[in-house]
């Protein structure tokens, strides 16, 4: 059986400073219910015996929790992000494939919470997206690593839980190391203006939408959709506060329409194919697009969620 990712229709976008943001309507359907929030009785930790690529989820709620690919974990031995889609049924317990972005810390175990995503540089990273091709995983680690240095020469380096902290807040009091506190300060103050703006579109996003696309620097970088609106709402904020971490550093070049419907035409022309026996993860794409999808096998291979990211953008390669 031949599987494609699901008709994505491309609303007229809002211009924000960097960002160029694209409502989209997926036809996907769904009767699985699912969400994509960190519920009361959902423990993320370490193995009985630590390990910096791997984290243990036990979830003793009644809800059934999707934790979407690029999640920051904080706490534990030193701050993580998820290197893929994973599904955590009730009163279950899995193993969760991760990467460090917090170069240098193996401290003592700490409690531990969901605060944030990514930035789209960071995805690139996590699937082996880089200017040498090489596709293996044997980079992956480093590259994570160094993009996460590329943005501590933005923002300055922090005492600690370097990428957690520049994504969500930008509280000079956490800042070290950078002479030119000016830098910081305009850094702050651009990404506070444009949140003022965005904040209004994750609180409210239009009637039946449930995924979106996202330019910078002309041109598409990622879209995000969900099979669940509301777990597509209880994402929203996390997603954009992630491209606001790129927005505030790179110069305004709107992305057109035309681009964005020619970059969802890539994305539904793609065939789809599981990861492995056994697995719910699929992936497809071509030398523009990277697609990765969570399917649920018992609901007619719906995709509960499907990222997107550009495999010849800058910020995707940038290290």
């Amino acid at each position: 059986m031949r599987i494609y990712s699901d008709r994505i229709h491309v609303g007229r976008p809002t211009h924000v400073g960097p960002l160029s943001i694209f409502p989209l309507w997926s036809e996907t359907k769904t009767s699985f219910q699912y969400v994509a929030t960190q519920p009361q009785g959902l423990a993320i930790g370490e193995l009985e015996d630590p390990q910096v690529d791997t984290l243990q989820v036990r979830n003793q709620s009644t809800e059934t929790v999707l934790i979407p690919e690029g999640t920051i974990v904080r706490g534990n031995r030193q701050t993580r992000a998820l290197a893929r889609d994973i599904l955590v049924a009730p009163r279950q317990a899995r193993r969760m494939p991760v990467v460090c972005v917090e170069q240098g810390r193996w401290g003592d175990d700490t409690d531990a919470s969901i605060t944030g995503r990514v930035p789209v540089s960071v995805f690139g990273a996590i699937r082996d997206i880089n200017r040498d091709h090489v596709t293996d995983g044997r980079m992956r680690q480093s590259d994570v690593w160094s993009r996460v240095n590329r943005y501590e020469r933005s923002y300055g380096s922090r005492m600690s839980n370097s990428l957690d902290s520049i994504v969500n807040d930008m509280d000079g009091d956490r800042i070290r190391g950078r002479e030119d506190d000016s830098q910081v300060d305009r850094l702050r103050n651009t990404r506070e203006e444009m949140w003022s703006q965005i904040s209004r579109m994750a609180a409210n996003p239009l009637a039946g939408q449930n995924g979106v696309m996202i330019g910078m620097l002309g041109h598409p970088v990622q879209v995000e959709f969900f099979a669940d609106r509301a777990a597509f709402r209880a994402q929203l904020t996390a997603m954009f506060r992630a491209a606001l971490t790129d927005g505030a550093i790179i110069p305004v070049i709107p992305t057109s329409t035309r681009n964005a419907h020619l970059f969802a035409d890539a994305i539904m022309d793609n065939e789809l194919t599981f990861a492995s026996n056994g697995s719910r993860l699929l992936r497809g794409g071509d030398s523009l697009v990277d697609i990765r999808s969570y399917a649920h096998r018992l609901d007619n291979f719906a995709a509960l969620h499907t990222g997107v990211v550009n495999r010849r953008h800058e910020l995707v390669l940038a290290s």
